[in-house]
């Protein structure tokens, strides 16, 4: 069955382990592009063994977005989102292992910059329903500070005025063993609610417009690297222009190629 093997990191109520037949455990997170290419893995290998995770002991699935998508808040950084659902708590974790031992390799051949805080820790973007960023921040503050100090992570929760309605971002920033910690402890409280959000199992991705030329201007401060600096500001023009249709149009097959110079007025 779907029941949980051991009880989820920062959760000792027991509650949450067994779950009514149909009812799900999801979680889901932004990686860049780079890493979300990497997740798919060649062939789609990897895509694949985090679907056969997520479906060893019940029903479950995996969801990466598409390239050419936006999550709503984040409307210029070429990012992917990530959907994993499974039929518990424990299938949950080992797929973030896998989602984690990917990463490492990809920082193992590039380092950790496109997800690089700047100083040295690891930004994940993590997606939880408005009610988990509640509970995340805890009355007056408590959870949050609980978790800062116990995973020895940096914990900030956007405002959520951008973010789809009934999200919230939540990034969390430390070494990449305490950032899977911090991630699975929030997938727990997600599982916790009593009813998940029907938008929650959804990318909820926007088609982003072209990378038109109008973003050089809009260019981050050098002093902001880490994450952002990658592809984040490409750009708010719309479409490729005509770029891909007069200009190459004329050097290859137009005037000057079979037109004018050869079987046109020269020869």
């Amino acid at each position: 069955g779907g029941a949980m093997k051991r009880a989820a990191p920062g959760d000792d109520t027991g509650k949450g382990q067994q779950r009514d037949v149909g009812q799900c455990f999801a979680f889901k997170f932004v990686v860049p592009e780079l890493v979300g290419r990497a997740l798919i893995g060649k062939a789609g290998c990897n895509v694949a063994d985090l679907r056969k995770i997520l479906t060893s002991d019940g029903e479950g699935d995996v969801k990466i977005s598409q390239n050419n998508e936006r999550y709503p808040s984040l409307p210029d950084t070429e990012v992917r989102a990530v959907l994993l659902i499974g039929p518990s708590l424990r299938a949950l974790h080992e797929a973030l292992n896998k989602v984690f031992s990917v990463m490492h390799e990809v920082a193992s051949k590039r380092g950790w910059q496109d997800m690089d805080d700047g100083q040295g820790g690891v930004v994940l973007l993590t997606i939880v329903p408005r009610q988990v960023g509640s509970a995340i921040i805890g009355k007056g503050g408590e959870n949050i500070k609980k978790l800062r100090q116990e995973h020895k992570v940096k914990i900030f929760l956007e405002d959520g005025s951008s973010v789809l309605r009934g999200e919230q971002i939540a990034r969390v920033i430390g070494s990449p063993e305490s950032v899977q910690a911090v991630a699975a402890v929030f997938a727990a409280m997600v599982s916790e609610l009593e009813s998940m959000p029907a938008s929650y199992l959804q990318l909820n991705m926007h088609a982003a417009g072209g990378k038109g030329d109008g973003g050089l201007g809009l260019h981050a401060d050098p002093a902001d690297k880490g994450f952002y600096e990658k592809g984040s500001f490409k750009g708010a023009g719309k479409g490729k222009g005509p770029e891909k249709g007069y200009e190459k149009g004329f050097e290859k097959g137009g005037f000057e190629k079979g037109g004018f110079e050869k079987g046109g007025f020269e020869k």
